[in-house]
């Protein structure tokens, strides 16, 4: 057999892989781009800026926070395949998803600190199962990084 023909098929096997895993990174932070829309939206009903001002800000950070969106899913792809040629695939995925559950979970919690929205037990619970993934992808990813 052609070992060329072998390598390429790791390569383009590899690629989907990463590609598949960037689009898991782009729905997760899809969800992050609308919980930080959420979290501007909150402030903004709390704080003193005139409505009038409401939706140009957030018009302004709805694109400013798709275009982090857009960055961070090509930034992602990049990551994973440089992880795929190192053998870091898993490390590198698990890295990237903690900080999006982490933001998440900031998203979540940021609001009741501030008083900006009261505490309920299922928003406690949805950071605490927030707080909970992202601690174990980041001890996966710290094992990953031990025996890769």
């Amino acid at each position: 057999m052609n070992p060329n023909l072998n390598s390429n098929k790791k390569t383009a096997m590899s690629t989907l892989v990463s590609y598949l895993l960037a689009a898991i990174t782009g729905m997760i932070g899809f969800l992050n781009w609308f919980m930080l829309r959420n979290l501007v939206l909150t402030y903004m009903a709390t704080s003193s800026i005139k409505q009038e001002a409401w939706r140009a800000v957030d018009s302004f950070t709805f694109v400013v926070f798709g275009i982090l969106w857009l960055f961070v899913v090509i930034f992602s792809q990049y990551y994973y395949l440089k992880g795929t040629r190192h053998k870091k695939l898993m490390h590198h995925f698990c890295l990237m998803t903690s900080g999006q559950i982490f933001l998440l979970a900031a998203c979540q919690i940021v609001p009741a600190l501030f008083g900006m929205r009261a505490w309920h037990i299922d928003s406690i619970l949805v950071f605490c199962v927030e707080c909970i993934i992202g601690g174990g992808l980041i001890g996966i990813a710290k094992h990953r990084s031990r025996h890769a």
